[in-house]
């Protein structure tokens, strides 16, 4: 097993009661087409039957992979009567071991996949992200202490925008 593909184990048993109140909390809502004040409230990491594909051709060849996505709750919701409602964001699937990749157009898509995974990392985060899984466990720990009592919200800047059948989810920056 590799380092990748053991990691995103060890990732993924601490992250399996998260995805699952992560999906429960949302219900599938997604917001509007807009720029919303929200607080993360989960890092989402999956390993469930998640495959990634090595070949252009479809239907080709795949591999294991993980998922990414974050929950946020809205920050100010005036039109949920129940109060700010929350949406998971589209979740990112990277390969556990993309060194099997031959095919340079499908590493690529790989390579920007984790692009943008560590890019809003970084955005939360506040640094460079080096190490992709180490950023998942310092988030996942710093949004555990922020739902504690007396913890400081992650509040960021999140903005939705619609591109045909896809809902792209983009993190502008925190806020404080």
């Amino acid at each position: 097993m590799s380092s990748i593909q053991s990691l995103a184990s060890e990732i993924n048993a601490s992250f399996t009661d998260a995805f699952a109140q992560a999906e429960a909390k949302t219900g599938g809502w997604k917001p509007d087409d807009g720029t919303y004040s929200c607080i993360l409230e989960a890092v989402n990491v999956s390993n469930d039957n998640l495959t990634f594909n090595v070949t252009s051709e479809k239907g080709g060849a795949s591999i294991p992979a993980f998922g990414v996505s974050f929950t946020w709750r809205l920050r100010d919701d005036p039109s949920s009567p129940d109060g700010p409602r929350a949406f998971r964001s589209r979740m990112e699937v990277l390969p556990k071991n993309p060194s099997t990749i031959k095919d340079k157009d499908r590493l690529a898509a790989a390579q920007t996949k984790m692009g943008v995974v560590k890019g809003q990392l970084q955005t939360i985060l506040g640094h460079e992200i080096p190490d992709l899984i180490a950023a998942l466990l310092e988030l996942d720990a710093l949004v555990a202490a922020s739902l504690q009592d007396g913890g400081t919200a992650i509040v960021c800047s999140v903005q939705v925008k619609t591109n045909g059948k896809y809902v792209n989810y983009y993190i502008n920056g925190r806020e404080s």
